[in-house]
């Protein structure tokens, strides 16, 4: 290409045909949207199929791009909502799962580890991917865009489509929930 990344350069091409172009995109955005992704679903092989759904979903529906906001809001919101729709599906899955055959499993696993503080440090992650979900939507929204993504609070407020004032309130309780939540486990 040999241009610095021109992002309505790269989108107007998309839009005339050129479906190589989108590789761009991609290749910008990949790694924050699948961050996005993890902080909501969990899995990493969960993460990696919501990635490739979102990239599928905004190559569709680049046509309704129209400028008004920034590529990566627009990007960003359907990504949130994407894996908001992929997490709740996930926890009807598990939820009708058996308890007793993912016990199995995770003991398997920790026996197939053998290392300590790999099983800590999974078992740490857990905890706080734990008291992340008992977040309210907005809360958990707010608070992986903001830390997961290093988003500001301005473009928090615009992703979410709310304003900066209630990204702060929704980031304050959501940390001092985090908080509440943590103090009860001994790390």
């Amino acid at each position: 290409m040999g241009r610095s990344f021109d992002e309505s350069f790269i989108i107007q091409r998309i839009k005339e045909g050129d479906k190589e172009a989108f590789s761009h995109i991609i290749d910008r955005y990949g790694q924050k949207v699948f961050q996005t992704s993890i902080g909501f679903v969990r899995d990493i092989s969960e993460a990696e199929d919501l990635v490739q759904d979102i990239f599928i979903k905004v190559y569709e529906k680049l046509d309704k791009f129209k400028g008004e906001s920034a590529f990566s809001t627009w990007l960003y919101r359907i990504a949130v909502n994407m894996a908001i729709n992929r997490s709740r599906k996930l926890k009807m899955r598990s939820f009708f799962s058996s308890v007793e055959g993912s016990e199995v499993l995770l003991n398997e696993v920790y026996r197939s580890v053998g290392n300590d503080t790999i099983i800590e440090e999974k078992e740490k992650r857990a905890i706080i991917q734990k008291a992340i979900e008992k977040l309210t939507l907005m809360q958990r929204k707010v608070f992986v865009l903001s830390y997961y993504q290093d988003m500001a609070n301005s473009e928090v407020a615009e992703v979410l489509g709310i304003t900066v004032k209630a990204v702060e309130s929704l980031l304050f309780r959501a940390r001092k929930r985090l908080q509440e939540q943590l103090k009860k486990v001994e790390f």
